[in-house]
């Protein structure tokens, strides 16, 4: 999905839920084929060791990472009335906010 010109948004199909071991080694082929100046979210529940390991090798090359874990119910998903904790720039949040929107 096209967020803004040349900006795209991905997600993990599948599985909704990854332990943080396995979010991190998913994430490894994702920083490899990060593009300078993306923005990598993660709406999931990760271990605050993994989220900085996450986070220092996403912005080892040049990009940004924000962690947003996300909150309520299948059911609040659908009527998009998430609650959204996001951490990270305010540029970066700035930026997002329609998808945060979105979501909740």
């Amino acid at each position: 999905m096209r967020l803004f010109p040349s900006e795209e948004l991905s997600t993990f199909p599948g599985k909704s839920k990854y332990t943080s071991e396995q979010f991190q080694r998913l994430m490894e082929g994702v920083i490899a084929g990060l593009e300078p100046n993306s923005i990598v979210v993660n709406f999931g529940t990760s271990l605050p060791e993994s989220t900085k390991r996450i986070a220092a090798a996403v912005e080892g090359p040049g990009s940004r990472y924000m962690d947003a874990p996300l909150g309520r119910t299948p059911s609040n998903a659908l009527e998009g009335k998430l609650n959204i904790m996001a951490a990270g720039s305010p540029d970066d949040f700035a930026r997002l906010e329609p998808v945060f929107r979105d979501f909740g």
